[in-house]
């Protein structure tokens, strides 16, 4: 659904399958010829020693989509079967990659280092100096990177579904207990269609956006126009929290897998989780619950327990 969606199909495309396959006719791609082309692409890799299995996966999809097209125009009566060493490396569960996430700590870390950036640069805008300009631009944007981490890390939507939520959709329910206060948001969502509860933080982040990005906002307006990804990384950058401990690098899904993977060690509900996240308990027993870590059960791992002697 997401406007964008054809560009990373199509760059694929363009860059990994026309150039090798654009004198073929869809009927003469068979499997020998998928190898012939799979042995070309190892080649073509720019940055990593290996063809990673992710990435060969998803040229495979744009690959089939195609055929599959084909074969509904009639121009090929079956599809050629992928090639056997494809098949064996997508069907291993050796060591696949872990979500990259954050502790709680590091959440709490980011955030601060976050109002450290906005208060610089509220700074320079109220004081500015005599050469350079372009302030008033940067705390927006440092303000919206804010809000749009503090929202998807009390909400757990993927990136893609916050850009699509409009104000009309955004539903603020008070309390007068702040930790009660909470939002109650329509998705747009990857699968289905679904109604979320976001905490009492995006409720707040919620407010700020409102007062700070866009007091005159119209109830068709999109709350995030935008994924902030450079403003992001620059943030993870001097937060020193681009790479996990692992080496994973970090990126707006990360606020996601942290909302998941703190529901999980404060034991929420299997299936609340599931429908709030659009996600099958299958995928959250077997991407989610297999990447838990240490750092999630710190608290109760590190409590001192005082023996006394019978």
């Amino acid at each position: 659904r997401n406007k964008a969606y054809w560009k990373d199909h199509n760059w694929r495309y363009q860059t990994y399958i026309y150039p090798f396959l654009k004198d073929d006719y869809v009927d003469e791609i068979t499997t020998p010829r998928l190898m012939q082309w799979q042995r070309w692409r190892q080649d073509k890799r720019l940055v990593s020693d290996i063809l990673h299995v992710g990435e060969l996966k998803k040229e495979y999809t744009v690959i089939f989509q195609i055929l599959k097209f084909a074969q509904e125009l009639g121009y090929i009566d079956h599809l050629p079967t992928k090639p056997r060493t494809v098949l064996r490396q997508l069907a291993s569960s050796k060591n696949e990659p872990s979500r990259a996430t954050f502790t709680t700590e590091e959440y709490k870390h980011l955030l601060s280092v976050s109002r450290k950036r906005i208060a610089e640069a509220k700074h320079l805008v109220d004081n500015p100096p005599k050469t350079g300009g372009g302030y008033p631009k940067i705390l927006r944007d440092r303000r919206y990177l804010h809000y749009f981490i503090i929202f998807l890390a009390h909400t757990g939507v993927r990136p893609g579904e916050a850009t699509r939520i409009k104000h009309l959709n955004v539903k603020k329910v008070k309390s007068k207990d702040d930790k009660k206060c909470h939002l109650s948001v329509w998705i747009k969502g990857k699968k289905t269609d679904r109604k979320i509860l976001g905490k009492y933080g995006s409720y707040f982040a919620y407010l700020g956006l409102c007062e700070n990005i866009c007091p005159n906002h119209k109830p068709e307006d999109l709350v995030f126009p935008r994924i902030p990804v450079g403003g992001l990384r620059a943030l993870v950058i001097d937060a020193d929290l681009r790479y996990t401990q692992n080496g994973d690098r970090r990126d707006s899904k990360s606020f996601r897998h942290f909302y998941i993977m703190t529901g999980l060690a404060q034991k929420t509900s299997p299936k609340a989780m599931s429908v709030q996240c659009d996600v099958s308990p299958t995928i959250m027993k077997n991407h989610y619950e297999r990447h838990a870590t240490v750092d999630l059960f710190k608290e109760d791992l590190l409590k001192v327990v005082d023996f006394q002697s019978p």
